[in-house]
């Protein structure tokens, strides 16, 4: 599919995503990421993210980190593990996510990253990526983790974990 002229070789339906809590994570690691965010006291991204990388290094691959622009009207990509976005040719490490390529990742990442800025606590995502390859069909539970200070999140770090749909144990 072309969408501002990057190719994705397998883009998604635009399926809004279940919004949930974020303490009700069930993926062992995106529960690690969950305590590891909870140990970290101000809620600011440290200048030294030990406190919370440490814990979570062995899946950094699949770890992305956003800024939050407008309040929330949309993001930027600031980091972007290896393993987030399969199939897409370009980086798009600086880039909004109002403009990804895949309209499915567009409204799915939009929609909870809001969500994450509205309420200013963890959100749990529940998304069904359906594609027209069977293959590359999941339910993904995600994770989202604001940044920033009791009156604005500036920052959204979050992580994603994949099960085929067809096989997938979460409902």
């Amino acid at each position: 599919m072309l969408r501002g002229g990057i190719i994705h070789a397998y883009p998604s339906l635009p399926v809004p995503p279940e919004i949930l809590p974020g303490d009700t994570v069930q993926h062992p690691d995106l529960r690690t990421m969950l305590c590891a965010w909870m140990q970290i006291g101000d809620k600011t991204l440290p200048q030294n993210p030990d406190a919370i990388l440490k814990p979570i290094k062995s899946f950094l691959h699949s770890v992305h980190l956003s800024d939050v622009l407008n309040g929330g009207k949309d993001f930027r990509f600031r980091v972007i593990g290896v393993a987030v976005f399969p199939g897409l040719e370009e980086n798009q490490t600086g880039r909004l996510i109002s403009q990804h390529p895949d309209p499915g990742i567009s409204l799915r990442f939009t929609a909870l990253m809001q969500k994450t800025v509205e309420i200013r606590a963890p959100v749990r995502g529940l998304s069904k990526r359906i594609t027209d390859h069977i293959s590359r069909d999941f339910l993904i539970e995600s994770l989202w983790l604001p940044f920033g200070t009791n009156d604005e999140v500036k920052q959204i770090m979050s992580m994603a974990v994949f099960s085929p749909l067809s096989t997938s144990p979460l409902p």
